[in-house]
């Protein structure tokens, strides 16, 4: 199929680089605050074709070009070219300094796509040219958009000369104002009633110039409420143009009890919203792409979409291009992120491309790790990086144990990688670091008298402090044994003695922990007690940051501003993860579920039932007292599931049953097993 082509990871740059620039805060551009990538201006495009008769080629160029058969160049359009019989070499050189260059042919042997064209920026180092979804000549990739659909306030007042519009839940769009006369307006943007109403500390306001009728602002912003102040009597209503990625929402859940119902829909929404061009943070702040966020985000997604278009999008673009200087977004723990967020993706994907594309690029930021590492193997955050963790007060100064554990997992994950690449000379000493960090880490930060890892070690002290994060990942890692692993749950994640996590971005990784110890029993109350008082307290999506303790307005306070904290954050949604995986129980033990594991456990439930995106479509669980069915099972599955006798089995074969828990092996066939 023809395509448009590419330089391999331009699109994904081209598409950061505008995302990027879409934060603003009271009316001023707010850029990252690291390497802004900008995709290459010039690139050369090549290939060879065989003609056994003359043809004609038409290919369409997004940039200015020029061309060259067989070394000469071909004066004048390259819409209409007559290339003879025989062996030729087409080559193309596009600039575009506005997006970026590609080009597209459907005439042929010399149709782009996945197949013979090549690309270089140095005229040295050829490279298979990357595609993506364009086909068609007109609608080249930097033509890019999301969806839209108009949506109406579902209430409007006039308020102290404002016109107030409430949408009834956050969403983000394009703003639309009708007014009865040319007039100037302010508007301002809240994702709480106080904000949008409070003209002089609001995070979001935009200076506009309305039409008679109807204008639609060019940028996209978030909200829930909408504040206009206009000319008095001019302004009439809003609107606004929603916009949203095509995502296929094929991840359900169900149970008796309507709280975890609606925590698991206003997941799914909070996740819909930020899962846009990327996975982003927060759709008012930062609508920026964060490894720490998109890694998380992109295990919600692998429960709710069927396709992991802006996962990928994200990994590719988050990393960057060559030279590496810094950690990923500047912070330690991100770079850790990004191997582990790859391995989840081909785990979940079985999509081993992205592999390929990025391997130089994941080997030049290991080896930027390791040379960041002391002479004792741990790694430490340098002047300029930023150790990040969670948002908790925490000390963060010398060799962190969570940090550690998290370069001890990259490593191998790097290793893995290295290993399907054919890499055994880099994959063996990347190994043999793993092996030595672990046993490092063990020794200087466990106590097995006491079944806890001490938080970190600055010049040569271990302080012996007591947190929760190096326990979350020693547990979500497989630091150590699982006797062991359990009793660092018991005496760390559940003892309430130990500060309290109060980000949904670690209570995730806190609440998996606990379900890979076999603490489950505590998880759903957790759910019900933190999403659900967030809810109690009128959220419609999950919020960047909750503390109970707080009072009325303060849960909108954060970073020093009144109204400085995201109200819709994707780390937010994390229950969509926890009980797609560890309630309805399906996780894919090979890449692309070509081999899977269902093992539902229905909590303090009567019953819970749901539905996974797999490759193939869906698998759809029910849990009861008495039974369990599965549908859309393929071969490769296995069923495990706790049971008093032995169950009578329908659709799969009962593989063994011993000490109260039944294995079943799955086919094509619906699954169906009574106790």
């Amino acid at each position: 199929m023809a395509q448009w082509i590419w330089f391999p990871c331009e699109f994904e740059m081209w598409l950061l680089h505008r995302v990027s620039l879409g934060r603003r805060e009271r009316g001023r551009l707010f850029p990252v605050a690291w390497r802004l990538e900008q995709p290459y201006e010039s690139v050369r495009f090549q290939c060879e074709v065989e003609l056994d008769a003359p043809m004609r080629a038409s290919i369409a160029v997004q940039g200015d070009y020029h061309a060259e058969l067989d070394g000469s160049i071909l004066w004048g359009d390259f819409t209409d070219v007559e290339i003879p019989a025989g062996r030729h070499t087409v080559a193309l050189m596009v600039y575009n300094g506005e997006s970026f260059p590609a080009i597209f042919c459907e005439d042929g042997p010399l149709a782009t796509g996945e197949g013979g064209w090549r690309v270089t920026v140095d005229y040295g180092n050829y490279l298979p040219a990357a595609c993506g979804a364009f086909d068609c000549a007109d609608t080249p990739p930097d033509r890019f958009a999301l969806c839209r659909e108009r949506i109406e306030p579902v209430h409007i007042e006039r308020r102290d000369g404002l016109l107030l519009a409430d949408f009834g839940r956050e969403v983000m769009g394009y703003p639309i104002v009708q007014a009865s006369s040319p007039c100037r307006a302010t508007l301002y943007y809240g994702e709480s009633e106080p904000e949008a109403c409070d003209n002089a500390e609001c995070e979001h306001f935009d200076h506009v110039e309305l039409a008679a009728e109807e204008t639609v602002l060019p940028q996209s912003r978030a909200m829930r409420y909408l504040a206009v102040r206009g000319d008095a009597g001019a302004v009439e209503g809003v609107a606004l143009d929603y916009e949203y990625a095509p995502v296929t929402e094929s991840g359900e859940f169900s149970c008796p009890d309507e709280l975890l119902c609606r925590i698991w829909e206003v997941s799914r929404y909070t996740l819909r919203l930020n899962t846009r061009e990327f996975l982003l943070d927060g759709i008012k702040r930062d609508r920026w792409v964060w490894m720490g966020d998109v890694c998380q985000s992109a295990l919600m997604s692998y429960y709710t979409y069927a396709e992991p278009d802006a996962v990928r999008r994200s990994l590719v673009a988050v990393r960057g291009k060559e030279p590496t200087t810094m950690h990923i977004n500047r912070i330690v723990d991100y770079s850790l992120y990004w191997f582990i967020g790859l391995a989840d993706y081909v785990r979940y994907t079985g999509d081993e491309s992205l592999i390929s594309l990025m391997y130089p690029r994941i080997v030049s930021l290991m080896e930027f790790c390791i040379s960041c590492a002391g002479e004792d193997g741990f790694l430490r955050g340098r002047a300029q990086d930023w150790v990040f963790i969670d948002w908790a007060d925490i000390d963060k100064d010398g060799a962190v144990c969570v940090e550690q554990i998290l370069f001890w997992k990259s490593l191998l994950v790097t290793a893995e990688f290295a290993r399907r690449m054919d890499d055994s000379a880099y994959a063996a000493p990347l190994e043999a670091r793993a092996a030595a960090l672990k046993a490092r880490i063990i020794d200087t930060f466990y106590d097995p008298e006491r079944h806890v890892l001490y938080h970190n070690l600055v010049n040569g002290e271990v302080r012996r402090d007591i947190k929760r994060h190096a326990a979350i990942f020693a547990v979500k890692c497989g630091l150590l044994e699982p006797e062991e692993l359990r009793a660092l749950a018991k005496a760390v994640l559940l003892n309430p003695e130990v500060p309290a996590i109060t980000t949904p971005y670690m209570k995730l990784y806190e609440l998996e922990a606990l379900c890979e110890a076999g603490e489950r029993d505590a998880v759903l109350p957790y759910l019900r007690e933190y999403w659900g008082g967030m809810l109690a307290l009128g959220a419609t999506t999950i919020w960047e940051q909750f503390d109970p303790n707080e009072q009325g307005e303060e849960h909108y306070r954060m970073y020093g501003r009144k109204y400085g904290r995201s109200l819709c954050h994707a780390w937010g949604a994390g229950p969509l993860y926890l009980l797609g995986k560890y309630y309805l129980g399906v996780r894919p033990t090979a890449d692309g579920y070509t081999s899977y594991e269902i093992a539902p456990n229905r909590g303090d439930l009567p019953y819970i039932e749901g539905a996974v995106p797999v490759p193939w479509g869906q698998l759809r669980v029910r849990l009861d007292e008495h039974a369990c069915t599965v549908e859309g099972c393929r071969p490769g599955g296995t069923l495990r599931l706790k049971c008093g006798a032995q169950p009578v089995v329908s659709g799969g074969k009962l593989l063994r049953f011993a000490h109260g828990e039944a294995v079943i092996r799955l086919s094509d066939a619906p699954c169906c097993v009574a106790f």
